[in-house]
């Protein structure tokens, strides 16, 4: 981990300062709100994205640290229960692939899962496994009884077009920039929730 001596974070110019764990940033958020919430452009970017706003800062976020800060972030308390149940039943199902770390979202990466990982045959496959925002069906219904953790996947699936976003690099900039504003001041305790498209609305 790089030592910063000055007790104010990471400057510019300055290595990356690693957060190797939870504990560790909490540690630190209150300094790290302080600078955040100073930059009121910042303290906006960081309400869509604080992954990429602790960086812009000079941090650098252990994986586990990551996950963490999605969880916290993008999910419901609702939403958390199910998908760790979920996750539970896919990993007893298929062990040797780690579902916390695929993008249930992304065409490419579940017909890879499909096709390479639970040996379901290209031809049973839809073309298009784009999900629907909000309602629709999922297109993976038509495979529900292909294997085992097709359920699981299903579910999983579901919860995330439920779940908040956080942006992408270019809306980052975008808001970072003043191009596009949002509604707020400043983010407290954790990173600021946006408005959902739909669904529940139970953070805390």
């Amino acid at each position: 981990m790089t030592a910063n001596t000055r007790g104010d974070g990471p400057q510019r110019g300055d290595p990356p300062t690693e957060i190797a764990d939870i504990a560790q940033l909490q540690e630190q958020i209150m300094a790290l709100l302080e600078r955040i919430n100073s930059d009121r452009r910042l303290a906006l970017a960081a309400a869509v994205n604080p992954l990429l706003a602790l960086e812009e800062l000079g941090y650098r976020l252990a994986p586990p640290v990551r996950r963490e800060i999605e969880r916290r972030s993008r999910y419901t308390k609702r939403q958390l229960v199910r998908l760790d149940a979920l996750r539970a039943d896919f990993a007893r199902l298929v062990p040797d692939f780690a579902i916390e770390d695929a993008d249930l979202l992304s065409s490419a990466q579940v017909r890879r899962l499909l096709r390479e990982t639970l040996d379901i045959a290209d031809a049973r496959i839809p073309c298009d496994l784009d999900l629907p925002r909000g309602a629709g069906p999922d297109p993976l219904e038509a495979l529900a009884d292909a294997h085992p953790a097709l359920p699981a996947l299903l579910g999983l699936r579901d919860i995330e077009r439920h779940a908040l976003r956080f942006a992408t690099h270019d809306q980052y900039r975008d808001v970072r920039s003043g191009k596009l504003s949002l509604p707020i001041e400043a983010i407290s305790g954790k990173p600021a929730q946006r408005a959902r498209s739909g669904g529940e609305n139970d953070h805390g």
